[in-house]
């Protein structure tokens, strides 16, 4: 019994750690390339909002006061 408990146990860890790294590879391919959605870092203040330049393609980009990366 304990060993079937430790069977599930590992596979739910595995198929949680596969659909992380499922996240981070698509990331690129499917989020930036296709849909568009650029993943910014804060590199300055213009005294109301944050701006940013994309990781992937360098465009520039404005975080409003919601946290939202336009």
């Amino acid at each position: 019994m304990i060993d079937i408990i430790a069977y599930v146990l590992l596979g739910i860890v595995s198929c949680a750690i596969g659909f992380c790294m499922l996240g981070f590879v698509f990331r690129k391919s499917i989020g930036h390339d296709i849909l568009g959605w650029h993943d910014c870092d804060a590199t300055g203040f213009d005294g109301a909002s944050a701006t940013g330049t994309c990781k992937y393609c360098g465009k520039e980009c404005l975080q409003d006061s919601q946290g939202n990366w336009f």
